[in-house]
């Protein structure tokens, strides 16, 4: 055997005291006065559905978009519009899915920064 019992024992109580002081401190600076939370922000279910479900499927968008443009830019050079063709089909959907803060489904929604320094 490669670990003792004892051995083991020791292992998860060290690695469970170190994971109750990360997370007494996480919760500790959220209960913090001078942390404040923007009235605005989204909850951690509609955080959750962004990052497992939305991001991924605007990703997919944003690849098929790609695709897409690439295979009607010939049309769209003798039409003399590739540039309006790829702002619909790739910049848009890109940016829906990079560009936007994490749980707001709101493509203008000002990000932390922008909203810390507006002033």
């Amino acid at each position: 055997m490669l670990f003792s019992r004892s051995k083991f024992i020791s292992a998860v109580l060290v690695v469970s005291f170190i994971f109750s002081g990360i997370f007494y401190s996480v919760d500790s600076y959220a209960n913090n006065k001078e942390y404040e939370r923007y009235d605005d922000q989204p909850a951690i279910a509609e955080i959750f559905i962004d990052i497992a479900l939305v991001r991924p499927l605007s990703l997919v968008v944003t690849a098929a978009g790609v695709g897409l443009w690439v295979a009607a830019l010939p049309m769209s050079l003798i039409g003399g519009n590739p540039g309006e063709l790829g702002e619909l089909l790739v910049f848009e959907p890109g940016r829906f899915t990079f560009y936007r803060p994490v749980g707001y489904m709101e493509l203008d929604t000002p990000t932390a920064w922008e909203k810390d320094y507006q002033d």
